[in-house]
């Protein structure tokens, strides 16, 4: 994804449930274990954390054996209508939102993907990812660039985490509704201006009334690499400081350390078309990924784990509006 930095390059229970939380929630590795402390953000008797790395990583390994999922492509079908038969059962509504984006003389086919938890709550979160992949390895050496990436870590991470965090909420709902958006075209284009393109339509699509009952939301974004390091982004620090430092807070409250607080890098990505309409969002991005828009951005660089430490830390901030 070539999202651009602007001044670098890419401008990136209860006694009832615990046992289930002991052997369901702890599939994410071996820091995973002190996610299961009944804490959230420092406060005792708190719910602890559902959300099992396990389950997100065989969500990650299936979007990358469809292949390529570049719009268009038979593989990008098999994967929009993947999405949407995992998220159906645990939604109240699933929409896949069909659109043109003109490009020069062509119009590419993309389509969003919206599935809706509690949706008559006056106040939602919006969760968002990309699930497309990029057609060009423009970051590889020069005789891989005109091969399309396999997008493990680059699309799939994102998307595996919101449908683990669709299956937790489901299963334990808070007490906000929950908007999951899966966005098309964010990898599709050469620049900056050809890119983002699904979440630019959503961007636009909303309406006022829309925009003023998302709380806040969350991009996923290169989530998925075995040595992670969440970026601190300065577009989210600008947007919504309140909701990363909650999330670094809670993550440390989890026993994980892996998001910066230093450093901040501004990133063009799927964020910014919805900052710029009105919504506070944060990107939840580990853009410091060597194998970024390269052909070896494959499941061998991802882990359970660290899909389990962001899906189990934006789990227990998104329960705190209880």
């Amino acid at each position: 994804m070539q999202k651009a930095v602007s001044a670098v390059t890419r401008i990136v229970g209860w006694v009832l449930v615990s046992a289930f939380v002991l052997i369901t929630a702890c599939g994410g590795g071996s820091r995973a274990a002190s996610a299961t402390t009944p804490t959230s953000g420092g406060k005792t008797g708190a719910k602890p954390p559902l959300f099992s790395g396990a389950k997100a990583f065989t969500h990650l390994k299936k979007q990358v054996g469809f292949g390529y999922r570049i719009p268009g492509t038979s593989a990008h079908e098999a994967c929009v209508k993947y999405i949407i038969a995992e998220m159906t059962p645990l939604c109240g509504s699933v929409n896949r939102d069909d659109f043109n984006v003109p490009l020069g003389s062509a119009s590419v086919p993309l389509t969003n993907i919206i599935a809706v938890q509690n949706p008559s709550a006056g106040t939602r979160i919006l969760l968002c990812a990309h699930y497309d992949t990029r057609p060009r390895a423009d970051q590889d050496v020069y005789a891989n660039r005109g091969k399309p990436i396999p997008g493990a870590n680059d699309g799939a991470s994102g998307v595996a985490v919101l449908i683990e965090l669709a299956r937790v909420f489901k299963a334990l709902p808070p007490n906000v509704g929950i908007e999951y958006v899966f966005f098309d075209g964010e990898d599709y284009g050469a620049t900056i201006d050809t890119m983002l393109l699904g979440s630019r339509y959503f961007a636009a699509e909303l309406t006022s009334d829309e925009i003023a009952s998302i709380k806040y939301g969350l991009l996923f974004d290169m989530v998925g690499e075995k040595d992670l390091t969440i970026t601190a982004e300065q577009n989210s620090m600008a947007s919504a400081p309140d909701v990363y430092a909650d999330l670094v807070d809670t993550a440390k409250s989890l026993g994980y350390h892996n998001f910066s607080e230093r450093n901040a890098v501004p990133i063009e990505d799927d964020h910014t078309p919805l900052i710029n309409a009105g919504v506070k969002m944060v990107d939840i991005i580990g853009f410091d990924y060597p194998y970024w828009h390269t052909i070896q951005d494959t499941v061998d660089k991802c882990s359970a784990e660290s899909l389990a430490i962001v899906g189990r830390t934006a789990e227990m901030v998104v329960r705190k509006e209880e």
